[in-house]
Order: structure tokens, then C-alpha cells, then sequence
């Protein structure tokens, strides 16, 4: 058995409750914020420029919809239909703001024609935007999840081949409810493949650590709320995705050992055997990583990353990966992080559906 404990049951609340608390304040946001009396709340220039755009383009794509025969010859860049599409189908769909106990990623393609300057119609605009909430709708209702919500959707310029440019999109569906933290005694997990407790027979369970980190950390950070009157809707940025091995544990008790030498489950044949003790992770262990995940996400990627006080974390995805390096093997949790930027916007304008 490891003996080594990382961190008392009182430390990891505070800790949690520190972390948890994160996302749901600056001094940008009570900068930008009226008393809750005063129901003209300021909107930032950046905040009222996402408006007018969204509402614009809103405008023209329900028009085209609704009028299917009209053809207004617009076209728009790549760059900005792409970016005006994902922003229109968060503002729409989305309802991150919500608790959830895990969530499950989902991804797919749509396929948009450019015209002979490498631009998009608004026609064509409008016939990916339906094809775009379709396929989400399958994936959403086809999550296994029975109280869900979407938290979010991305979309990623993949290639252009002639007139045509492939767009991957990924949709995020949580399952709403809480979960309990920190792991207690008991709680040891396989680090992947679904492979269950440690003391289980192998294939009895459906999850596994990585899986469990990850949900851990999705409902650890609360998105902070809007003033009243107003909602903040949010538009994805490019997933950040880590190996596992970019941030050191700087209190590792003996470095290179295969434990805790990161601040993601990270485990090298290069560093030592890889045991069955080395690849179940006990419950301090899950603690740890679980923690460690809430000091990159809340501190390490916004220093690497330097953006505005608007970029807040989403949710991420964490998964088992077996590979070799120079003929060792590696075994680690690799994260997906999502990251979006926030926009104030006023309620009386919310059309959210669900899907």
C-alpha cells in the first residue's frame, strides 16, 4: 500500500471551496455591474458590439428561414460565419450556467460551399445552421443522460478542398446534479478503460478515474451569475489539450517515482515499473489530481494564456491513454480544456430553447 498522504480531509475542503469560488468574481465584473436596484446594469463597448452582431446576424438567418425563396446575395467570411454561427447556436442552445455531476463530448462534421472567392452565402449560412442543430439534437438526445443540458458547442475550421470547407463541431451535454468530494477511503480507482475500483472485479463497473477526475472538476467551478435583468452567454475558444506532463508537481515527496510526479496522472516505465499499485490510483491520489486539475484550470492555463477577464473554463474532458516513448511505455490521463469568452447580454432578448 502507498503510505504517503497528500492531503488532509480538511485541507482538500478548503481547498475546494477556494477553487469553487474562482470563476465567480473580479474586479472587471463589480467594475462593470450597477447595484441590483438600478435596473440599467453598464454593458461594456465589447459587451454591446457582441450584441449588435449577434442580433444582426440572428436577424438574417431567421429572415432567410423564414422566407425561404428570397435570395439576398450576401455573403460573409469564413472567419465570421463560423464565429457567428458557434456564438448564435451557444446563445440559443446552451445553458452552462447549470449543475452538473459529469458530462459527455460528441463530436461530428457539416460540410459548407464557399462561392468562386472563398466566401459563404448567408443561404448557405442558414442550410448548415439546421443541419448544425440536428446533429447536435441527435447526440443530446441520445447521451444516455435522462436530466441533461447542453453546455456547450464548438466549431473548428478542419480543411478546404475546392469549394468546399469541413467544419468538426464538438457538443458538450452535462447531466445535471451534484456529486460529493473529496474521495474518502475506499474510493481506489483503475486510472482508465472503464476498468472500475481497484478492488472490484475487472469490467463490474462502467467509469474509472479519469472519468471521475473529470467529473469532479466540471461541477467544481460555479460561472459566476449575471445582474439582474441581464444574461451572459458565452462563445467556445479553441480546446487546450494536455498530455499530462506539462506541470510538475513542485511538492512531489520523491520525484520520478510514478507518484504524483505531476499535477495530472502521468506514469513512465522510464521512472519506474508500472505495477497494478502504479496504475490504481487511491484515494488520496484522486484527491490529488482532482486538485491538481482545479489549480491548472483556475490558475496555470489563464498565466500560460493571458486573456481577458471574460475567458472563463467550461468543462474539460479527461481520457485513459496507453502509448510508447522510446520503447517505454506510458500510461496517463490526457485533458481536453474548454474555455470560453463571456458577453453580458439583456435577458429580454434570451430566445433559449431547449434542443
Amino acid at each position: 500500500m502507498k503510505k504517503i498522504k497528500v492531503f488532509t480531509t480538511l485541507s482538500l475542503i478548503a481547498l475546494v471551496i477556494g477553487a469553487a469560488l474562482i470563476n465567480s468574481c473580479s474586479k472587471q465584473d463589480v467594475a462593470d455591474q450597477k447595484p441590483a436596484s438600478n435596473p440599467d446594469v453598464l454593458m461594456s463597448a465589447a459587451n454591446i458590439n457582441f450584441q449588435n452582431n449577434l442580433i444582426r446576424f440572428k436577424d438574417k438567418v431567421e429572415y432567410i428561414r423564414a422566407y425561404p425563396q428570397f435570395k439576398s446575395g450576401e455573403v460573409m467570411s469564413v472567419d465570421s460565419a463560423v464565429y457567428l454561427m458557434e456564438a448564435l447556436f451557444n446563445y440559443t442552445y446552451g445553458y452552462p450556467e447549470e449543475t452538473y455531476s459529469r458530462s459527455k463530448t460528441d463530436t461530428g462534421y457539416i460540410v459548407l460551399q464557399l462561392d468562386n472567392d472563398g466566401n459563404i452565402p448567408l443561404e448557405e449560412i442558414n442550410l448548415k445552421f439546421t443541419e448544425l442543430t440536428n446533429k447536435v439534437s441527435n447526440f443530446y438526445y441520445n447521451c444516455g443522460f435522462e436530466d441533461k443540458g447542453l453546455i456547450l458547442t464548438g466549431l473548428e475550421q478542419e480543411s478546404v478542398v475546392g469549394n468546399e470547407l469541413t467544419i468538426m463541431f464538438y457538443s458538450i451535454t452535462g447531466n445535471k446534479g451534484n456529486s460529493s468530494f473529496p474521495f474518502e477511503e475506499g474510493d481506489d480507482w483503475w486510472y482508465g478503460f472503464d476498468l472500475g475500483k481497484c478492488d472490484n472485479i475487472p469490467g463490474s463497473d462502467t467509469t474509472d478515474a479519469a472519468e471521475l477526475i473529470e467529473s469532479y472538476l466540471g461541477i467544481s467551478y460555479i460561472l459566476p451569475p449575471p445582474p439582474p435583468g441581464y444574461r451572459y452567454t458565452y462563445v467556445p475558444d479553441d480546446p487546450i489539450t494536455l498530455e499530462g506532463n506539462e506541470y510538475p508537481n513542485p511538492e512531489s515527496p520523491t520525484p520520478n517515482d510514478n507518484y504524483t510526479d505531476y499535477l495530472m496522472y502521468y506514469a513512465t516505465e522510464a521512472a519506474d515499473t508500472l505495477t497494478d499499485e502504479v496504475k490504481c490510483l487511491e484515494h488520496e491520489e484522486m484527491n490529488f489530481y482532482v486538485l491538481g486539475g482545479m489549480e491548472i484550470i483556475g490558475t496555470l492555463l489563464p498565466q500560460t494564456y493571458n486573456n481577458p477577464s471574460n475567458w472563463l473554463f467550461m468543462s474539460c474532458d479527461y481520457n485513459d491513454k496507453t502509448e510508447w516513448i522510446d520503447n517505454d511505455e506510458v500510461i496517463r490521463h490526457e485533458g481536453v480544456f474548454n474555455y470560453s469568452y463571456r458577453y453580458l447580454v439583456p435577458e429580454s432578448q434570451d430566445p433559449r430553447i431547449t434542443l
